[in-house]
């Protein structure tokens, strides 16, 4: 599920996963306001028009998978749903970061293991 994300550029998938979060979140209030309402209310930027047909693709994703409207879904299944895209993105925010673990480690450990320098 949620194959599209991976598709995506980083940023995209970024941003269209934190905002189908952010739907998620606030699908029981979905029957009083549009989905879009919920998406950009106080934002300083609205998303693109790409990522908010992403966010409708994965919304529909959703939907065919549970045979209803995302907003009548239990709020256990929701949270699986949030866990699932959290998971995804956090995956994808550290692709490609280009570092040396090891060398990382080798770091941290000389600088817990050096005396402070005393003034």
């Amino acid at each position: 599920m949620f194959k599209s994300l991976a598709t995506l550029s980083k940023h995209a998938s970024l941003e269209a996963g934190y905002y189908l979060i952010r739907l998620l979140r606030y699908k029981n209030v979905l029957t009083q306001f549009n989905r879009e309402h919920i998406i950009t209310k106080g934002l300083a930027q609205n998303p693109s028009p790409e990522t908010m047909q992403s966010i409708d693709n994965l919304v529909k994703e959703i939907e065919a998978a549970e045979g209803g409207r995302i907003e009548y879904l239990p709020d256990s299944t929701i949270e699986e749903y949030i866990k699932q895209i959290s998971n995804i993105i956090q995956k994808r925010s550290i692709e490609n970061l280009d570092y040396n673990a090891e060398e990382g480690k080798e770091l941290l450990q000389k600088l817990r293991t050096e005396r402070p320098i005393h003034s």
